[in-house]
């Protein structure tokens, strides 16, 4: 805080104006890494369903590396926020031809509507995570030593 700022922040160099931007990016990010966890237990229920539990170890080395990021996205971690966008662009560049299949093939809707849910999942997480001012506040809070600037509204 600035000798200026009157304000009654709870965060270090964040005013109470900004509290509520910080929360909502908060919020976002906590909903980002709940979704992340919940598509991987379900593709894993798939793969169960449709594979059998040949390889079960890698399937919970997966959940146990995706749990572990979302944790790290939650608790502000600047490198979980970039290598979440990056396997978010990749899953999406991967989907979205898939999605495109199912349209002309005869791919059965429920994995058709699962592969687009996911499609949109990971779209509204990518763009959130890259130009969200609320998840920039967020990080910025969390992390005052490395601060990258938050854009007045326009």
């Amino acid at each position: 805080m600035t000798d200026t700022d009157t304000s009654s922040s709870s965060i270090p160099g964040v005013g109470t104006d900004d509290e509520e931007l910080v929360a909502r990016g908060e919020r976002f990010v906590e909903i980002a890494a709940a979704f992340l966890v919940a598509v991987s237990l379900v593709g894993i229920g798939y793969y169960i369903a449709r594979l059998g539990t040949g390889k079960l170890p890698q399937q919970a080395v997966r959940l146990l590396l995706t749990a572990g990021l979302a944790y790290a996205l939650v608790r502000g971690k600047r490198w979980a926020r970039w290598i979440t966008v990056l396997l978010t662009v990749l899953t999406f560049v991967v989907v979205l031809p898939t999605v495109a299949r199912s349209v002309f093939r005869d791919i059965p809707a429920l994995e058709s509507v699962g592969l687009l849910a996911l499609l949109v999942g990971y779209g509204v997480i990518g763009r959130g995570l890259l130009y969200s001012r609320s998840v920039r506040a967020f990080f910025a809070a969390r992390d005052p030593g490395h601060r990258s600037p938050v854009p007045p509204a326009t």
